[in-house]
């Protein structure tokens, strides 16, 4: 019996002819990959030797439109702040921030017009006669003084005791700009640098007031007011009697406080305050008290302290009180000792 080998011969060559086909196409995948390979190559090569023998180029230039759109504002922001500022000259810019300054103070004191340097102080001074009795010619020379547009220099001069410094203390708490009253010693006046700080810091609102306590003419104090005036007579933003039309200038006044000898009478005074070498300061001259002023001063000061005096205790007090001495600076001690409620008054 004979075997038909024939289908597995078939088989066979099939298999084989499969693995043949297959070899076939790995080689020619091999050979297209190194193929590829050397003919990228030396293209490679060519592009590398061309570029390093090529000149180098410089960046391409970016013109304004290119720029970054926050420096074109700012180009445009500064060349509008200086045709500001070559439109408005100096003048113009400082009454511009003048009159924002003025809105400001009125809003924060709830007062229109609150930096109008020509408000009135007449009822400022009508409070002031109240309390500092006896010196009515000197209060209405004060008063006009310190009413004037252009820088002052008032020194009030007088005994102790007659009401200087008590004019000044209500003058400071009654001035409608109280934040612009300083009050200076000797020792700052010869300070230079605080000088210069302080009149550098003058305000244009309403009217600036300095006072000077303290002063002596047998210590030769005098000499101190020109050395301050002078001070103020450098700087540019004072009005005087020459530049009072501009808008930009702050008002000043100096009130120096003398205190004189004691045993002067009403005539030897008034030579000494004529003779006192004050160059360009107006003098004012308290008038020493006498005797007959004691009363009043005793029964101006019980009635503050809501006391009752009686006649007999009131002369007692003049006749142990030395007018000459100390005015009426030891009054109100008494009254307070001698004093009685009035309260208690009423019910005996």
């Amino acid at each position: 019996m004979t075997i038909d080998k024939t289908p597995s011969i078939i088989a066979g060559l099939q298999r084989a002819k499969q693995r043949q086909s297959k070899r076939r196409l790995n080689d020619l995948h091999q050979s297209h990959i190194k193929a590829s390979y050397l003919g990228t190559k030396p293209r490679v090569r060519r592009l590398i030797a061309v570029d390093k023998c090529a000149p180098e180029r410089s960046a391409p230039k970016r013109s304004w439109i290119s720029l970054p759109r926050g420096c074109i504002v700012l180009i445009a922001l500064v060349a509008l702040l200086c045709g500001f500022s070559s439109y408005y000259d100096e003048e113009n810019v400082s009454r511009f921030m003048l009159n924002y300054s003025r809105q400001y103070q009125a809003i924060i004191h709830n007062r229109q017009n609150y930096c109008d340097h020509t408000l009135s102080l007449h009822e400022t001074f009508g409070h002031i006669r109240r309390h500092v009795l006896n010196q009515e010619t000197a209060l209405d020379q004060l008063e006009e003084a310190l009413g004037e547009p252009q820088f002052q220099s008032i020194a009030l001069v007088g005994s102790s005791g007659v009401g200087k410094s008590l004019t000044a203390r209500l003058l400071s708490e009654l001035f409608p700009w109280p934040e612009n009253v300083h009050t200076l010693t000797k020792s700052d006046i010869s300070d230079a640098n605080r000088m210069q700080s302080l009149l550098s810091k003058l305000s244009h609102c309403g009217r600036n007031l300095i006072f000077v306590d303290n002063l002596s003419t047998a210590s030769g104090d005098q000499e101190l007011v020109p050395v301050l005036n002078a001070l103020v007579s450098n700087l540019g933003d004072i009005a005087r009697h020459n530049n009072t039309h501009r808008a930009n200038l702050k008002r000043l006044a100096i009130v120096y406080i003398f205190n004189v000898n004691r045993w002067l009478d009403g005539t030897a005074l008034e030579q000494f305050a004529t003779v006192l070498q004050l160059p360009h300061t107006q003098v004012v001259q308290y008038d020493t008290l006498q005797q007959q002023h004691l009363e009043s001063c005793i029964r101006h000061e019980a009635a503050l302290e809501n006391l009752h005096v009686d006649q007999e205790r009131v002369q007692e007090m003049i006749s142990v009180t030395d007018v000459r001495m100390s005015g009426c600076k030891t009054v109100r001690a008494k009254v307070l000792i001698y004093g009685k409620p009035k309260s208690n008054h009423t019910k005996d």
